[in-house]
């Protein structure tokens, strides 16, 4: 049974009963913010690091594969790091 429906019952206040509820919800809403706050966070962290991370693996592979050393390397590694802050925008944009 909700509190309100258990205030009612057993003859008690109903509008005590709902700003309990409101503070309660309020206590919830307000945590809920913290937690989508630090996931965020932590969103933007990826978003910087597997590009940089993909262009990197992409570029040692494909070096390693037609043996052009260090050339697709920087490449990839550059376009990886280019990605990253245009994630990093895109994020800033939608906060």
């Amino acid at each position: 049974m909700s509190r309100t429906v258990r205030k009612v019952v057993m003859g008690g206040d109903i509008d005590h009963a709902s700003e309990q509820d409101q503070q309660l919800h309020s206590k919830l809403s307000s945590r809920k913010k913290q937690q989508n706050a630090f996931l965020s966070n932590g969103h933007e962290g990826v978003a910087i690091l597997i590009p940089i991370l993909l262009g990197l693996a992409l570029g040692l592979w494909l070096d390693g594969l037609l043996g052009t050393k260090p050339i697709l390397l920087l490449f990839f590694l550059l376009a990886g790091t280019v990605s990253s802050f245009y994630n990093v925008l895109k994020l800033l944009k939608k906060q």
